[in-house]
């Protein structure tokens, strides 16, 4: 697995600080790394974002930050 998404809930403590490790990490691991568009005014990363209903074409695991994943739905 190699292309990473990630979704979650704006307003949870510190999704912010999870995002941006999620997305260093992935970078130094070589791994493919999307963005659902949410959460590009709280981290930047336009150029990684993918549309919440999209997303999941681009990645083949989503992570959901802050939820349980009944948003993947």
């Amino acid at each position: 697995m190699k292309r990473f998404g990630i979704i979650g809930h704006l307003d949870r403590p510190q999704i912010e600080q999870a995002t941006e490790q999620i997305i260093k990490w992935s970078q130094a691991n070589d791994i493919q790394i999307r963005i659902c568009t949410d959460l590009v005014p709280l981290v930047g990363h336009e150029d990684i974002s993918a549309e919440d209903s999209e997303i999941w074409r681009h990645c083949d695991v989503i992570i959901s930050l802050g939820g349980d994943g009944s948003m993947l739905s």
